[in-house]
């Protein structure tokens, strides 16, 4: 019944459909020039070369030079540079080691096709040593408002051409037009997925109307209204997003391994391929929180060009401000611990806060459930799979097709009187749904394995599974 489901990376595929109908022919197979778009995977990435005339995906392992500029932390870019090279032996030999004989044979096609004859291919898929080229990183325009280097610039690609054939000027003009191509096919590729799942619009629960994240993100930067609740699913898609954006310092992944034991069971659980951080950072929690809520802010920016290319500062201050609380909020439910505990006479389950997440709620509710009506829910047989449907909502392409996507349960909510007694209220916001999930699955997972308590309990015993703040309430 909790078999492990199969992590999927057909958006992988989507985004790269988009990019062939989408952008100019020079770019996919008309001029004499390659552009690839970096994906990354949990092996570290792969280089998609797109052209529009091969018949399968042609995907390449990144080279050398190339593998660091994607994944390298500390590797300053210059937005814009044109970087004049040459083939070597060393980096032919790891091409040809690494890239398998019928990948070299489509790429060989593509360059015969694309440089007509002017440039030479060796019969194994590669040019010869010394070859001269040049190439650009694919990155969107700097945030100047808001950002002093250049490095926190997303990278998305490579675009080069051999020999004399693209000028410098025009090299730089098209990184420019492929990398806002390439920006906003990933931004409305990861956030478009709109579901049974999505926020209710706040003042319209009669009709149920929701929108996508990314229309949402739209509304943030434009300054139209957006609920709490929608703000926090926001932050929750793009923190799982966050590594396709800024492979080279993937400051959500490193919260992810601060704040829970398992930092892979995060993606997994919303059926995403884990996203595994070869570095290590000594940066502290608060640091990477303030890294990432600058991040999201730069990402929900560029859902509107007007806010994209302002120059105030004000502007991109207002998202960070409208941010900061729901993506707290969204690290609390993503990376909290399933707690099972009686008190004062009453037995609930809750997502216990990361001991070292500094998190202020304020007045808003805590998914915390009474224990005996919720697994009465847990038990029933569509548990399993509503729950499961319903944290896959925060993948791209939604819940797996095989399982109903029906309107999650909504077993009430426990808060405690000033006086010790506790009582139900009934909410229906996105987020509480979303602890309801992970409660049921954790629950389950428990009980398949015989505990009382969830294992993450075992070691160090909660001794607050409610945030301070909520004991008492009024």
């Amino acid at each position: 019944m909790l078999d492990d489901y199969p992590a999927r990376n057909s958006f992988l595929g989507s985004e790269t459909t988009k990019l062939l109908k989408g952008l100019y022919g020079r770019f996919t197979g008309d001029d004499p020039v390659c552009l690839c778009v970096f994906q990354p995977t949990a092996a570290g990435g792969q280089l998609v070369f797109l052209d529009r005339y091969s018949e399968v995906q042609v995907l390449l392992k990144p080279g050398l030079s190339a593998h660091k500029s994607f994944l390298d932390t500390d590797l300053g870019v210059t937005w814009g540079a044109v970087i004049p090279a040459s083939a070597t032996k060393e980096t032919i030999k790891y091409y040809v080691e690494n890239n398998s004989e019928e990948v070299r044979n489509d790429v060989a096609a593509i360059y015969r096709r694309r440089f007509q004859g002017k440039v030479e291919v060796l019969p194994d898929g590669h040019v010869p040593v010394g070859t001269t080229f040049k190439l650009c990183l694919v990155c969107p325009r700097p945030d100047y408002s808001n950002t002093s280097e250049c490095r926190r610039v997303p990278r998305l690609g490579i675009i080069y051409s051999f020999g004399e054939f693209r000028p410098d000027v025009l090299l730089t003009a098209d990184m420019l037009t492929a990398a806002e191509k390439i920006f906003q096919v990933r931004l409305a590729t990861l956030l478009e997925y709109q579901g049974k799942f999505c926020p209710k619009i706040e003042g319209q629960s009669r009709e149920k109307k929701t929108r996508s994240a990314h229309k949402i993100a739209c509304a943030v930067a434009s300054d139209l209204p957006t609920s709490a609740d929608e703000r926090i699913f926001l932050a929750a898609k793009l923190l799982l997003m966050h590594h396709f954006f800024f492979p080279h310092d993937p400051v959500a992944a490193l919260l992810f391994q601060q704040l829970t034991t398992d930092s892979g069971s995060v993606f997994k659980r919303h059926g995403l391929a884990e996203f595994a951080v070869t570095m290590q950072g000594n940066t502290n929690s608060d640091g990477l929180i303030a890294a990432v809520t600058d991040d999201l802010a730069y990402l929900i920016a560029s859902c509107d060009h007007n806010v994209m290319n302002s120059p105030q500062r004000e502007e991109r201050a207002a998202i960070i401000e409208k941010m900061k609380q729901p993506i707290g909020m969204a690290l609390a439910l993503l990376c909290g611990n399933y707690c099972r505990e009686t008190r004062d006479g009453e037995e609930y389950v809750t997502i216990q806060l990361p001991k070292n997440l500094k998190l202020e709620i304020g007045g808003d509710a805590w998914p915390i459930f009474g224990f005996s009506k919720f697994s009465t829910w847990a038990a029933s047989p569509k548990a399993e799979d509503g729950a499961r449907s319903f944290l896959e909502s925060l993948h791209p392409e939604g819940p797996l097709s095989s399982r109903k996507a029906e309107r999650y349960n909504n077993t009430d909510v426990l808060r405690k009187r000033r006086d010790g007694t506790w009582f139900a209220l009934g909410y229906d916001e996105w987020y509480i749904s979303y602890g309801r999930a992970r409660c049921t699955l954790d629950f389950l997972a428990d009980q398949k394995n015989g505990r009382k308590v969830s294992p993450s309990a075992g070691d160090d015993p909660p001794t607050q599974a409610l945030p301070p703040h909520l004991e008492n309430v009024p």
